[in-house]
């Protein structure tokens, strides 16, 4: 790669201040492919070989900055073969607008992938994989794996997760030195507790076998669409744990505090349909159970983990809700921290949107190419939530498939789903306001009158989702137009707070009691306001001037509303080509509804997301399909 000149002033605008000693990387910043972080690293690396050494080639600084920048974009290494391409998705999504002093990415001085592996492998920056030996010492920052480069750290975590779930998944039963092995014989137990529980239409065989085999396997993933049962699953689960051996302990977590409430609410559900075939003992137990974040179950306070290879967790059964938002670094944490006679079980949807983090773990884990678990996995295939023939149900099959031309079918046809183009029917969109707006007038007196469960069953009814935060067909844009509605009906003020406000947390708030993402509504008292949050049966109370993170919420983002269900849910996508229009964005927006579902797009926007899938590079599914010869422990992780 040839040294280019450096951008022009207009250009360099764009981004950060670019050193000199790295000038070759300003048309990638005024492009918006890097950005300051990635510069620094880089100009860093530049400077690692000590005086009188030869500067770096460029192909190898530019490739370090584009390490830093691939976990910000959800990815774990680089894919040398593909990086202009990858590059040119995140740039547009991160800019949908186009931009005259913006370079094109694909018009960059990309170097060509052979040369651009050559003299990685020959920087004594870089390990390579496949000549060198296992560099412990942590100072190559870099790791050439085949065709893939990597930050040193992601390299690690790789290895560590895949070397940890082959182990789980394939090996014999191991013991840790001084704990008892977890012997559980469960399965005529599970086949009792679904033959007791079984509706007219029968056992759910694929729920039995997942029952199963969370009870005698020592690593299961239970993967499935909304509706499919997953929680029945997990709930018959433990029961049959609690039933054979109720001395084991269990712990049960989730990657957001929201999450985490939201499967203590479910599994209390479904052990309460399950309390007539279960000692009352047991059902105590059970219903005692309280989920928990991921991040305090293994005890993270600051930096360090409470909980690792050297000190593991005591729990005998660990199941993690929601295991398609768990990153690569949380995830092999995990793996490391349960004890190696312990059972662990993943339970998710692997066709939702991932981790905001790098790693794509679910869905690698149950991707058809990683053979050496594919025994470990347990669909389920059968959606009981829904009627049968349930548009909403059709429509999700036809997105997560990438049938596009079946998703605008469904959308045609009707029925409980309802399609608004605005490029076709521009005033539709105001009827679709309208009926949020009525929503919203329900909450708002139900509120004004004191009647919090009314007001908040009203707020769980209906549910505005976007793709973007700003903008009118974003989520801010949405709130304006509720409360601007509101207004003029003269049920509210200008004032932040007043009676039927939607708030939703903004950050955990373990004093409060409430998590990132929660949503409440605020009732006027005789001193003030409060807001009551929904928790099962009950309400929780909270003082408002005891929440300062908290938004309104008329609407909210897709990316928030992942774990969350509603009757009744308005899905609006931005025109296209914006690049946030993902599959698993829609997907994601569709099985939200329960009953009835409205699409507020263009048919190129609808499109655009149904072709387009989420990219992220990752090497967990090659390392879960092929040999592993040594790898790294957790305590061997260093960052660069």
């Amino acid at each position: 790669m040839s040294r280019a000149a450096p951008p022009t002033a207009g250009v360099a605008s764009v981004g950060p201040a670019v050193p000199e000693s790295v000038d070759h990387l300003g048309p990638f910043v005024a492009a918006g492919v890097l950005d300051g972080a990635d510069v620094h690293f880089a100009a860093t690396l530049a400077t690692l070989d000590g005086p009188g050494l030869p500067a770096p080639p460029p192909e190898v600084v530019l490739a370090a900055a584009l390490a830093v920048r691939a976990p910000r974009h959800g990815s774990v290494c680089v894919d040398l073969d593909d990086v202009a391409g990858a590059a040119r998705a995140s740039v547009e999504e991160a800019h949908p607008d186009p931009d005259d002093d913006r370079p094109a990415v694909a018009a960059l001085a990309w170097p060509r992938p052979d040369r651009w592996v050559a003299a990685l492998a020959a920087s004594p920056l870089v390990r390579d994989v496949g000549r060198a030996s296992l560099d412990l010492d942590g100072r190559r920052p870099l790791v050439l794996d085949g065709r893939s480069l990597y930050l040193a750290r992601h390299h690690a975590l790789e290895q560590l997760l895949a070397r940890e779930v082959r182990r789980r998944a394939t090996g014999a039963p191991a013991v840790d030195s001084g704990t008892p092995t977890l012997d559980l014989d469960g399965a005529d137990v599970v086949s009792e507790l679904f033959a007791a529980a079984h509706d007219a239409g029968g056992v759910d065989r694929d729920q039995l076998a997942a029952a199963r085999a969370g009870v005698d396997g020592r690593f299961v993933v239970i993967v499935g669409g909304p509706g499919t049962g997953k929680t029945t699953t997990v709930a018959r689960l433990l029961a049959a744990v609690a039933v054979t051996d109720p001395t084991r302990t269990v712990a049960l977590a989730a990657p957001t505090g929201k999450a985490a409430a939201r499967l203590t609410e479910a599994l209390r559900g479904a052990v309460a349909a399950l309390a007539d075939g279960l000692p009352p003992e047991t059902s105590a137990a059970l219903d005692a159970l309280e989920a928990t974040t991921i991040h305090r179950l293994l005890g993270r306070a600051g930096t360090p983990w409470g909980h690792g290879p050297d000190r593991r967790l005591p729990h005998d059964l660990v199941v993690v809700d929601e295991a398609s938002m768990v990153s690569l670094a949380l995830m092999a944490q995990l793996m490391a921290a349960v004890r190696d006679d312990a059972r662990i079980v993943l339970v998710g949807d692997p066709d939702q949107l991932a981790s905001v983090e790098a790693g794509t773990v679910l869905a690698d884990l149950v991707a058809p190419e990683a053979t050496a678990v594919a025994g470990a996995v347990r669909p389920l295939r059968n959606v009981h939530r829904q009627d049968e023939g349930s548009a909403i149900l059709d429509l999700a099959a036809a997105v997560r498939d990438g049938a596009t031309d079946e998703v605008l079918a469904v959308l045609r046809a009707g029925g409980d789903v309802t399609w608004i183009n605005p490029s076709v029917e521009p005033g539709a969109v105001e009827s679709v306001a309208d009926d949020v707006v009525a929503v919203a007038r329900a909450v708002v007196t139900a509120a004004r009158a004191g009647d919090v469960d009314t007001a908040l069953s009203e707020l769980g009814s209906t549910r505005v989702l976007c793709a973007h935060r700003r903008g009118p067909a974003g989520v801010e844009g949405w709130n304006r137009r509720v409360e601007d509605a509101l207004r003029a009906l003269g049920l509210v003020g200008w004032s932040e707070w007043y009676a039927g406000r939607p708030v939703m947390v903004t950050e955990n708030d373990p004093l409060n009691g409430v998590h990132n993402g929660d949503v409440g509504v605020a009732v006027r008292e005789d001193d003030g306001y409060a807001a009551w949050f929904p928790r099962g049966g009950d309400a929780l109370r909270i003082d408002s001037v005891r929440l300062d993170r908290v938004v309104t919420q008329w609407s909210m983002s897709i990316h928030k509303s992942q774990g969350s269900e509603f009757d009744h849910v308005v899905v609006v996508l931005p025109p296209a080509p914006a690049r946030i229009l993902t599959r698993e964005l829609l997907y994601t927006a569709v099985t939200r509804a329960r009953r009835r579902l409205t699409v507020v797009a263009s048919e190129a926007a609808v499109r655009a997301a149904v072709d387009r899938p989420v990219a992220r590079s990752s090497g967990l599914v090659r390392r879960l399909a092929d040999n592993l010869s040594g790898g790294w422990r957790l305590r061997d992780v260093r960052a660069p």
